[in-house]
């Protein structure tokens, strides 16, 4: 379901926060404020909630640049980290998603950088030694675009809704 008011939020079990651009996100976010209240209150439900890439640096609690999120991660991002648009590439990901682990190339488009995992969040994606993936609680964020590649990622995400 394509959710384009606060509201719609209530029919949902989980929702997934595409990639793209996340300040364009966020300009939709303050033209619409009830938003930030709305997924505020989907978290706080216990609902499960997935970032990929600009959904990512949206649930990350800080970004680099700076800029408003929703702080549902414990990590810091940095934005664009992997390079401009003609550097996106694909790489091979080992990932952990319950006991499974499975190693695949995933598009990195643009990406953010997972610079810190903090405490709270637990890492489950990895190129080389560094983290792409984490989760926390129900929410999970991802640097990557797994949906161009595989469905194992999301398939997961659907265990925590």
């Amino acid at each position: 379901m394509l959710v384009k008011k606060p509201e719609e939020l209530n029919d949902l079990d989980g929702l997934i926060l595409p990639g793209g651009e996340s300040t364009t996100m966020l300009k939709h976010f303050e033209l619409n404020p009830s938003w930030w209240d709305a997924l505020n209150a989907f978290h706080a439900s216990g609902k499960a909630i997935f970032g990929t890439c600009a959904g990512l640096i949206l649930l990350a609690n800080t970004v680099a640049p700076a800029q408003k999120s929703l702080g549902f991660l414990d990590v810091e991002v940095s934005r664009n980290a992997y390079g401009r648009q003609v550097e996106s590439h694909n790489i091979a990901v080992k990932f952990q998603l319950g006991e499974k682990i499975s190693c695949i190339d995933l598009p990195f488009i643009r990406a953010p950088r997972i610079i810190q995992v903090g405490k709270n969040a637990q890492a489950m994606g990895w190129v080389g030694d560094e983290v792409v993936m984490v989760q926390q609680d129900q929410v999970l964020g991802a640097a990557c675009h797994p949906e161009a590649v595989t469905s194992l990622v999301h398939q997961y995400f659907l265990t925590l809704c």
